[in-house]
Formats: structure tokens, C-alpha cells, sequence
């Protein structure tokens, strides 16, 4: 299963997050398959209306870039649920990729699937914010919303 969400945060939301990355603390990922810098977002005592009706394993905002080791095969996660929500478009490449659906990194924009969908993410030069949350549930927020 996966779903798009257009606009799923507006401008002002994504530069929000950006902003954390800026201030909180940063965190780095590494292991034989993929590395990013982090901010840990569930460490901070916030509160976000539009995610209020996720249960999170993990929720952070994600940097990669041409210095990042990315997972160069389809891989799938071992949660029941994932996304990703794109916060710039100030790099080149970055794309999501489910078999022979690309998604084009917009900000704004969420890409949410099943832990079992196979993905990728392509080569990216410059610095690629993604606001990315492992789930346990399905929420709300994808209802009213079109599966792809």
C-alpha cells in the first residue's frame, strides 16, 4: 500500500523543521546498509496536531546528501507503516522509487506505505530534508486520502 498526500505540511510547517535540524541536537546513523544525520524527534517535547493519531517507533527529520551512504538496492522496513514527508527541494535527485513509481521530492508532499513496500532512494547531491516517521498504526490523517 502506498499513498500521496499533496501539501501534506505547508511552507511554514516544513521551514519548522528545518529549523530544528538547525538547533537540536544531531544525531548520526550508520550501518552496513545506510548512514543520514538525524534530529530525534520523539526526544523533544513537542506536539504536532497532524500526527497527533500516530503511534510512533520513530519520528525525525533526515538529512542526506552526496556524502551519504544510501541503501543502493529496494529494501522495506519492519514496521507496519512509514513515511516520508519532503521539506526541500534545494538538491538534485532524491527520488523515492517503488518498483516503477518515482516519486519527485516536493516539498510539502508525503509519500506514506506499508512496511513491506519495496523502495529506494536514488543518489542525491546537496543536502535532502525528509521529515520521516515509522509507524505501528495507520492514522487518521489517511482516511479522506487516495492509495496508489
Amino acid at each position: 500500500m502506498i499513498s500521496y498526500l499533496e501539501n501534506f505540511l505547508d511552507e511554514k510547517e516544513c521551514s519548522f523543521f528545518l529549523e530544528l535540524f538547525k538547533y537540536a541536537k544531531i544525531e548520526e546513523w550508520s550501518d552496513d546498509i545506510y548512514c543520514f544525520s538525524y534530529i530525534n524527534l520523539l526526544s523533544l517535547d513537542l506536539h504536532f496536531n497532524k500526527f497527533s493519531s500516530c503511534d510512533f517507533d520513530r519520528f525525525r527529520v533526515q538529512r542526506v546528501n552526496e556524502n551519504t551512504k544510501v541503501v543502493k538496492y529496494p529494501h522495506k522496513h519492519f514496521l507496519p507503516y512509514s513515511f516520508i514527508i519532503f521539506l526541500n527541494e534545494e538538491f538534485k535527485g532524491g527520488e523515492l522509487v517503488f518498483g516503477n513509481k518515482i516519486f519527485i521530492p516536493k516539498t510539502g508532499d508525503m509519500v506514506f506505505f506499508s512496511g513491506d513496500a519495496l523502495h529506494s532512494v536514488k543518489d542525491t547531491v546537496g543536502d535532502r530534508f525528509t521529515l520521516v516517521g515509522f509507524l505501528n498504526n495507520n492514522p487518521d490523517f489517511l482516511k479522506t486520502n487516495k492509495v496508489i
